[in-house]
């Protein structure tokens, strides 16, 4: 099944994940009207999240240092889990905070695959008529 299939289905197989978001992304970076820069657009307003301001910018600093070195494979629970290919840790900010965001893969693959199969085999049934 190609992409194209799974968009016909509804919904797309979970493919792999290189980076949970964009937040930790080197060149990835939110802006508040007030000229202040975040890595994640969850927190925008939240002064001591901001990781630079556009009249100050900087290159690197202990903000951008804390999304950018955020790995999932650092917690046991991740490292150990056989969807993080999937997920990559899920939020990063929820991860900062010490909660979990795992994909609802993790929680139902029989329910997921059963209705991809039950879809995929009407659109097949239609296709053949």
């Amino acid at each position: 099944m190609n992409k194209t299939d799974s968009k016909i289905l509804g919904f797309p197989y979970p493919n792999p994940s290189v980076l949970p978001c964009g937040a930790v992304n080197v060149g990835t970076f939110a802006i508040d009207p007030d000229g202040y820069v975040y890595k994640c657009w969850e927190v925008i307003g939240i002064r001591e999240e901001a990781v630079f301001h556009l009249a100050k910018p900087e290159m690197i600093n202990k903000q951008q240092l804390r999304w950018i070195n955020w790995d999932a494979k650092d917690d046991q629970e991740c490292r150990d889990c056989k969807f993080l290919p999937m997920c990559n840790g899920g939020c990063v900010l929820d991860a900062m905070k010490g909660k979990r965001n795992c994909t609802h893969w993790r929680y139902n693959l029989e329910g997921m695959l059963g209705i991809l199969a039950y879809k995929y085999e009407n659109l097949v049934k239609k296709e053949v008529k």
